[in-house]
């Protein structure tokens, strides 16, 4: 990936383009793969798979800034440990 495109999908273009638009940008591409994912795989209703997937997202986010910081180790370790705990 190029340098600076984690700082301008998740810090720049919110703070540009408003949350609100940003995040309906995500649901429409990522974002309901990964609610489908997590309805398929969980089974829960449709509240509780939203608030989740959104939880989720954000982690992932916080994870991607982890990693294009230079902790992209320990940020994948994390990541994994959590998705794995999700799905079981």
């Amino acid at each position: 990936a190029e340098r600076g495109r984690t700082r301008l999908l998740l810090v720049d273009g919110p703070a540009v383009r408003g949350a609100a638009q940003v995040e309906a940008i995500d649901a429409a591409l990522a974002g309901s793969a990964l609610y489908d994912g997590l309805k398929a795989a969980l089974g829960r209703d449709a509240a509780f798979t939203s608030a989740l997937a959104a939880l989720l997202s954000a982690a992932f986010d916080r994870a991607a800034l982890d990693q294009a910081g230079g902790d992209a180790a320990s940020a994948r370790k994390a990541m994994r440990w959590l998705v794995e705990r999700v799905v079981e």
